[in-house]
């Protein structure tokens, strides 16, 4: 089975340069956790970076930054981990599981964002069930641990 057939489409997005107040607001509206960062191209969107909600909650939340005048850029992951739109699903949980992540935008041969891909959408794959997913989690934490601690230095 491939990528794109198991993804979310359209994928919501927003261009760095937008507040977190807005990233947000567009959360609540269309009822999603991530959002993929992009720069617009002639012929298609490019993803360059990931915000998540926790990203919201954890770094700006937490710390009182404020909504209305933080960027999307200051919170954001840069350069996503993405998959390829025709990649076997066993590959994209492969790079979520390396990645210490739960979400993968889907790209084609030229970068252009074409779909998200969330663990949620492989938990209910069959040829999936034998494999482990309760170690993403933990992987995630460990992850967050060590980008917080590098941007605390």
């Amino acid at each position: 089975m491939k990528a794109k057939d198991l993804a979310s489409y359209p994928v919501v997005t927003l261009e760095r340069h937008e507040t977190i107040l807005s990233a947000s607001r567009k959360m609540r509206e269309f009822h999603v956790g991530v959002i993929v960062i992009i720069r617009k191209g002639e012929e298609g969107d490019i993803p360059i970076g990931i915000l998540t909600d926790r990203d919201i909650v954890i770094e700006a939340v937490s710390r009182d930054l404020p909504a209305i005048s933080t960027l999307v850029s200051d919170l954001m992951s840069d350069d996503p981990v993405c998959a390829h739109e025709n990649d076997e699903i066993h590959t994209v949980f492969s790079l979520m599981k390396e990645n210490g992540i739960r979400r993968i935008p889907l790209v084609d041969e030229q970068y252009h964002l074409k779909g998200i891909i969330s663990l949620d959408d492989l938990l209910g794959v069959k040829s999936l069930q034998d494999i482990e997913f309760s170690s993403l989690p933990r992987l995630q934490r460990n992850w967050e641990r060590e980008a917080r601690s590098s941007i605390e230095s």
